[in-house]
């Protein structure tokens, strides 16, 4: 992000919002410092004030503060972590063909990581 004149790192935050008859809304999208928790957690505060609640499941990265800012504004939603997040993790530990064998015994299969 280009913050007067410099480019800067940002985190971009997304909250995506699927209904019961599955189509998908951005109610709220906005910028912020990496791993700022006070910054998370007024993102979702700002979310409940515009009328969220319902909230079952909040899926997202495996961010400490993002996870512990859900917990304090969203205590009822359980939380789970997003899939290709995972993946994407998991392939930098046991690559698909590694070149040397797998620290963590994997060999390359995602199922071991399950």
């Amino acid at each position: 992000m280009r913050e007067d004149g410099v480019i800067r790192s940002r985190a971009v935050l997304v909250a995506i919002r699927i209904d019961w008859e599955r189509r998908r809304q951005i109610p709220r999208r906005g910028a912020g410092r990496a791993g700022k928790h006070q910054q998370l957690e007024s993102f979702l505060l700002g979310l409940k004030s515009r009328g969220l609640h319902g909230v079952y499941l909040a899926v997202t990265d495996d961010h400490a503060g993002l996870k512990k800012a859900i917990a304090e504004v969203l205590p009822l939603a359980l939380w789970q972590r997003c899939y290709v997040h995972f993946l994407r993790n998991a392939w930098i530990i046991c690559p698909a063909r590694p070149t040397a064998p797998c620290s963590r015994n994997c060999a390359g299969s995602t199922t071991a990581m399950m």
